[in-house]
């Protein structure tokens, strides 16, 4: 008569192995989707209209920063809208979310932002503004003005 054994002992280890290794690659994935990156735009004529699509990852996002750098002859706008948003209807200057005034710029924006996984419409608009330049940085869940 020939006994067989089997041990389930590597069987388990390897179970275990893999439970180990795949909570170390689901680690690295949420840390790297869970980044706080900072996004920086250039608007180098500020006569044109510009619209820029900053992605916003991680697993939640609850508001948002930016810090506006530059120089304007003129008046302009900065509006953060949906992915879906119709620019067939606007956005105009006289319904502004952030105003930007004549001469030299350096502005800090907070506000509340709670979608993930999609890419907003970061749009420049200028109003009365012909020459000038600007640099938008953009981060959600974190906050710029710490940086400065």
């Amino acid at each position: 008569m020939v006994i067989i054994r089997i041990s389930l002992l590597p069987l388990i280890q390897m179970r275990l192995a893999d439970v180990i290794n795949f909570c170390k690659i689901f680690s690295i994935i949420f840390f790297l989707t869970s980044c706080k990156k900072t996004y920086r735009y250039e608007v180098e004529n500020a006569n044109e209209k510009r619209n820029f699509r900053p992605y916003v990852g991680g697993m939640t996002s609850e508001y948002y920063t930016m810090h506006i750098v530059g120089e304007l002859d003129g008046t302009a706008e900065v509006h953060l809208l949906s992915p879906e948003f119709n620019f067939l209807n606007g956005p105009f200057c006289s319904d502004y979310h952030e105003k930007l005034d004549s001469g030299k710029v350096d502005k800090f924006i907070h506000g509340d932002f709670y979608m993930t996984g999609i890419e907003p419409n970061l749009f420049y608009m200028p109003c009365t503004a012909k020459k000038g330049h600007l640099t938008i940085e953009i981060a959600f869940n974190k906050d710029l003005r710490n940086n400065k």
